[in-house]
């Protein structure tokens, strides 16, 4: 268990990025579509292997959540972290897996793996051919994103002064290059809209933990 809790130890200061995350099989799984992968799913046993970083992980996340609203039939097999993941993907052991678009770019450009959407309601500005999950499936909607908290405590004056300079440095030419470089999308916006955004996370992920049955190491 972790010892704060995020809601009441935790001040919600300023979203800095959202990335995507990409649905992605290997030459050998018969799919060049969601709806063919789901397919395929459901003539096997125990459905397909879906190789996630690990159990609560937001790649594993998104899987349950296809689980739900596709139909898709699957295997969790659950990996001590993305690079053990992906290592097992891309040799072919498993028959999906759910990877940043960063991790997941170099391979599909390569041939190695066959992207087949991405998790957010906008395109990836790395891999702008797949079509969203979002557009299949209205509502779709996982991402990694990134922000910054500051101990509950923490002078306002102190709170204040660090959004100011991370929305001042988000709107530099240089940080939107770099953002949609590595597949990302810059934030910004007000302390009370990433307060807002944090609550409504919290009880997504929370639906999305219950249905998975995922249990928090001891």
């Amino acid at each position: 268990m972790l010892p704060f809790d995020s809601r009441r130890d935790l001040i919600p200061i300023v979203q800095v990025a959202s990335a995507p995350i990409a649905l992605v099989v290997p030459p050998s799984v018969p799919a060049r579509t969601v709806k063919e992968l789901v397919a395929v799913s459901k003539t096997r046993k125990e459905g397909v292997n879906f190789g996630s970083n690990g159990t609560g992980t937001t790649s594993h996340l998104a899987g349950v959540m296809l689980t739900q609203v596709a139909g898709l039939s699957l295997t969790h097999i659950p990996f001590k972290g993305a690079s053990a993941a992906m290592v097992s993907l891309v040799g072919g052991e498993m028959d999906m897996g759910l990877p940043a678009v960063t991790s997941g770019r170099p391979h599909i450009a390569a041939g190695r793996l066959r992207g087949l959407a991405v998790t957010t309601k906008r395109r990836s500005s790395v891999l702008p051919d797949l079509p969203t999950l979002d557009s299949m499936y209205p509502g779709f909607d996982i991402d990694n994103w990134f922000a910054l908290f500051a101990p509950t405590g923490t002078p306002q004056i102190v709170v204040t002064r660090i959004h100011a300079e991370v929305v001042k440095g988000l709107q530099h030419a240089d940080m939107k290059t770099f953002f949609t470089r590595e597949g990302a999308e810059p934030a910004g916006g007000s302390t009370a809209e990433f307060a807002a955004f944090f609550r409504s996370e919290i009880e997504k992920y929370a639906k999305i933990v219950k249905i998975s049955g995922a249990k928090p190491d001891q």
